[in-house]
């Protein structure tokens, strides 16, 4: 299967979607399948995408570990921030396509949500790059002859697994904030919404991020997210409350650090004309999965 298509949008506009998983700054095909990607609003298929097994998280792991040591450990923060404020600008730039990317793969309303995700990522970007000459470690005079002091280190590589909701906002914030923090990224967008994931990598490569400090790998949670949670030296998850848990669980068996934003809640509009004994199974699971 190809690693990129030409999608067209519902107003017409084409671009070119990546669809390969993104491990040592290309794009390769994943050795886990293929993930189809469906509309919401029309339910059909929009394409498909490369899946990554256990190997494929092992290759991206090593790559993200070895840039953190080599490269992204000397650079200067202030020279981190500069980055990211490139990227914030590139978002900005880009902002109308990424938002009708987002509309269509995660049915995000384009002038309400996905524009508005933009922005805020764009905002996060910039808070995080004033941020990092900022992290400082601590000095504590305990007596006339003792001191303490404290250095903050990075993690090394930290686990990032992004829910369908918030793919590009929680996608970039979460991953630029691990980055300015010092540390590699491997982040899991959601199967069934990696399009802007994947597109954003164009623009902070385009920023000037080190190449190897990010990798993306798509997949399912059982496979991909459970293998970022056994080899990642921190965890960053947005999701279902029982998934939560479970990675919480392999986390804690290595004592690795975890953040975990859980139990989201499931409104909806249901319409005067709605057949609800159709729908009340979907609806049921939605509000108490």
């Amino acid at each position: 299967m190809s690693l990129s298509e030409t999608i067209t949008l519902p107003d017409g506009t084409k671009y070119e979607q990546p669809l390969g998983l993104f491990i040592n700054n290309e794009f390769v095909q994943g050795t886990g399948g293929l993930i189809e990607s469906y509309s919401p609003h029309s339910t059909k298929l929009i394409t498909s995408v490369h899946a990554a097994s256990a190997e494929d998280v092992d290759k991206a792991v090593q790559v993200a570990r070895e840039a953190y040591n080599k490269t992204w450990k000397h650079i200067e923060p202030s020279d981190k921030g500069k980055l990211m404020w490139k990227l914030a600008d590139l978002l900005e730039k880009n902002g109308e396509i990424l938002g009708k990317i987002d509309a269509i793969d995660a049915g995000k309303p384009f002038e309400n949500n996905a524009l508005n995700d933009i922005a805020q990522s764009a905002s996060l970007c910039r808070y995080y790059a004033g941020y990092t000459d900022k992290v400082r470690g601590k000095y504590t005079q305990i007596n006339a002859d003792k001191f303490v002091y404290e250095v903050q280190e990075p993690y090394g590589v930290v686990g990032q697994i992004v829910p369908w909701n918030y793919p590009l906002a929680l996608g970039i914030s979460d991953a630029v904030a691990a980055l300015l923090a010092g540390n590699g990224v491997v982040a899991k967008p959601d199967g069934s919404t990696p399009f802007s994931n994947l597109i954003s990598l164009y623009l902070l490569k385009e920023a000037g991020l080190p190449k190897d400090l990010l990798q993306i790998v798509t997949g399912s949670s059982r496979v991909v997210g459970s293998a970022i949670s056994e080899r990642c030296d921190y965890l960053m998850f947005t999701g279902s409350t029982k998934t939560g848990k479970i990675l919480g669980t392999t986390v804690g068996e290595r004592l690795v650090g975890y953040s975990a934003e859980l139990g989201g809640k499931n409104p909806m509009i249901i319409a005067p004309d709605a057949d609800i004994d159709k729908h009340i199974d979907t609806i049921a699971t939605a509000c108490f999965s």
